[in-house]
């Protein structure tokens, strides 16, 4: 089997980690660039924060039989290891079937895939996480509508708010959702599905919406051996 994995770096708010390169390892690249919102007309990307969890693949496969791709950021450690099968037989088939796999913090240095796109925890950044970020290349998203599930809205109130901005009809959306929750991925989002496929809309990766370049840079799969651990 081979295995296609992620790049992360390792930060909340202003706390670095000495995992990080050191400064004069970044380039010198200025801030990272912050997207809140999609620039494509039309698109809208689906994103879900905090997996690799045991609902990814219904995720995935659900937007699959829409014909719609999403994107996943994704921790190298949150509720399990993202080394542990079955979550790195996930993440492959994600990334295979055209979904963005993008970072939602967590660094290891024996990873095969450089992401361009960060989403900071909680949304939060600083001057030094964009530095941070910019010399790495990266550019950090964050959204322009929260379906509320990590607030504790119930799947009725998350739906009521898809309802609500497909009423509105903005010309894109750039979506906060969480594959951690299992309402989200049983009621939630199907109905996000439904309602923004009927209003025509292209649900796309958010490397699509922003019209970028997915990942820095992909390499050879890499092999398991005993550093693939958490």
């Amino acid at each position: 089997m081979h295995t296609i994995f992620l790049s992360f770096i390792l930060f909340a708010g202003a706390a670095i980690s000495s995992a990080l390169p050191k400064p004069s390892q970044l380039r010198a690249r200025g801030q990272a660039a912050v997207y809140t919102s999609c620039t494509k007309a039309n698109a809208v990307a689906l994103t879900f924060d905090d997996g690799v969890y045991q609902w990814h693949k219904n995720v995935s496969d659900l937007l699959d039989s829409y014909g719609a791709k999403g994107t996943f950021f994704v921790n190298g450690k949150n509720w399990a290891c993202i080394y542990d099968e079955p979550y790195t037989t996930y993440l492959i088939e994600s990334y295979e079937a055209g979904h963005q796999i993008a970072s939602h913090t967590w660094s290891h240095p024996h990873l095969r895939v450089m992401p361009a796109f960060q989403r900071p925890p909680y949304g939060e950044y600083s001057t030094d996480v964009q530095d941070i970020a910019g010399g790495m290349d990266q550019s950090l998203v964050t959204w322009d509508f929260d379906s509320g599930d990590s607030d504790g809205d119930s799947a009725s109130q998350s739906n009521s708010l898809y309802d609500g901005i497909v009423k509105q009809h903005p010309p894109n959306l750039l979506t906060l959702n969480h594959e951690t929750y299992e309402s989200t991925v049983t009621q939630v989002l199907p109905h996000a599905l439904e309602v923004l496929t009927q209003a025509g809309y292209d649900l796309v990766t958010v490397a699509e919406c922003l019209e970028m370049d997915p990942y820095l840079s992909i390499d050879s799969p890499g092999t398991r051996d005993d550093s693939w651990k958490c």
